[in-house]
């Protein structure tokens, strides 16, 4: 779950700091663990260059708090995004409101367990690639689908295509594959028109370039090897219109 992550533990219990990073360690599979004994240290990791993704903060420490910790995380760019988990002892709704107001991620209410800390770890992972996921669709404006032989479709993003393939976006999948697998491609050319149909093969499977660091999407290209009357026209029509240069005659007639 976190085998390329780097999961930042602050508290100034140094029991509490070994079990949550034993935790991290042994059930999610944390790539690296920083800890940090104090509010003022943790400042000090996140303004170096080390690359934080992961936050688990205890809440009453003395001079920089883990609400003022989580203050100006949050006030960062570079870690305004990252996951924030406060540990605490609290259960008033007052103090709930104020974290959740300055941007917690969620909570471990102590006394907690390994197997709480690490279901806690999974649901918010969970959320945060439903949230990418829906955000790449949300911004994806043209659409592709490539049927596999064994009948499992990959939906993604167009990134660029020709007239003789494309390269699309999609979230990771798990089916097996292999490159000139054959597969049949759906191109969603406008809104309201029908799909360009395509026959392809698959060229190669590779990360996202553009997100060396991102696990949740993966990049596909696909040759054509047989594209049907009248998809042929719209497809060079489409090409065309995506690179503001008119079709060959020979392409369209």
């Amino acid at each position: 779950m976190l085998q390329n992550a780097t999961a930042l533990v602050v508290d100034d219990s140094s029991t509490v700091r070994r079990f949550v990073a034993t935790t991290l360690k042994t059930q999610l599979n944390c790539r690296k663990i920083i800890q940090a004994a104090s509010g003022e240290e943790a400042l000090e990791i996140l303004a170096g260059n080390e690359r934080i993704d992961w936050i688990f903060s205890d809440w009453e420490m003395p001079v920089v708090t883990g609400d003022e910790l989580l203050l100006k995380v949050r006030s960062n760019p570079k870690t305004a995004a990252v996951p924030f988990i406060m540990i605490t002892s609290r259960k008033d709704r007052d103090s709930l409101v104020t974290a959740a107001q300055a941007g917690v991620t969620d909570y471990l209410i102590k006394p907690f367990s390994a197997a709480g800390l690490t279901q806690k770890v999974r649901r918010i992972s969970l959320s945060i690639e439903r949230r990418q996921k829906a955000r790449f669709v949300a911004e994806s404006k043209n659409g592709v689908e490539a049927t596999l032989t064994n009948g499992f479709k990959v939906k993604g993003g167009l990134i660029n295509i020709s007239e003789t393939g494309l390269l699309m976006k999609s979230s990771i999948f798990r089916t097996e594959l292999a490159i000139y697998d054959p597969v049949l491609l759906s191109i969603q050319a406008g809104e309201g028109v029908e799909p360009i149909q395509a026959r392809g093969e698959l060229l190669r499977v590779e990360n996202d370039r553009e997100n060396p660091g991102e696990r949740h999407f993966v990049r596909t290209a696909y040759r054509f090897t047989a594209v049907d009357e009248p998809h042929t026209r719209r497809l060079a029509e489409f090409v065309a219109a995506l690179s503001d240069e008119a079709p060959p005659e020979s392409q369209i007639d």
